[in-house]
């Protein structure tokens, strides 16, 4: 049996968090577009909302429903930043 470097492991977990983030992409863009009604804007705040959840390092260990409600809540967050910004 061959050994992972420590490289090849976390190569392998950001291949699995990449996955996950994926999984949740486009209901993230979902809610934003719902909440915002302009497609940039809403894009936009999702790619926020999915950069965030990319560097919190918790999401990953939660469970799917969970998961979920951090993703909705996080697209929610940003939309109205964005809704909020001036021009």
């Amino acid at each position: 049996m061959t050994r992972l470097s420590f490289h090849q492991k976390n190569l392998i977990l950001f291949d699995e968090k990449i996955e996950i983030l994926k999984k949740y992409e486009i209901y993230c863009y979902q809610v934003t577009f719902f909440l915002l009604k302009k497609e940039k804007t809403a894009i936009e705040a999702a790619t926020y909302s999915l950069f965030e959840l990319s560097q919190d390092e918790e999401f990953f260990l939660l469970d799917d429903l969970s998961q979920k409600r951090r993703v909705k809540s996080l697209a929610m967050k940003n939309s109205v930043i964005l809704y909020n910004k001036p021009l």
